[in-house]
């Protein structure tokens, strides 16, 4: 339940939201060819990027290792920012990839 104390704690008003996770595809893989550190700077790349493509008021909740969890007002505000971070990760053109789910409620 979304209380009106948890709504201050949140920043969000006592409604629904729209949480969303976006990790990178084959980061197991790429950090076990090319090492710790290789994997590091692509989680940091992402969240990074992830930064870097909020809107409307959505934002990180946590970052988890290669992957970000975020928390939007609407679903429109959660799929920008999906969106966003997806096509910036390609915009790099380095052969990094993400995917990500989204979910409202």
């Amino acid at each position: 339940m979304n209380t009106t104390a948890e709504a201050a704690r949140t920043g969000f008003p006592a409604s629904a939201h729209t949480v969303a996770f976006v990790d990178l595809v084959g980061f197991t893989s790429l950090a076990a060819v090319h090492g710790d550190s290789v994997g590091a700077d692509a989680a940091e790349t992402l969240a990074s990027i992830a930064r870097s493509q909020l809107v409307e008021g959505s934002r990180i909740v946590k970052q988890l290792g290669d992957g970000v969890l975020l928390v939007s007002p609407s679903p429109r505000a959660g799929l920008r920012t999906m969106a966003g971070i997806v096509e910036a990760l390609h915009d790099l053109d380095n052969g990094a990839d993400a995917r990500g789910g989204a979910s409202h409620g």
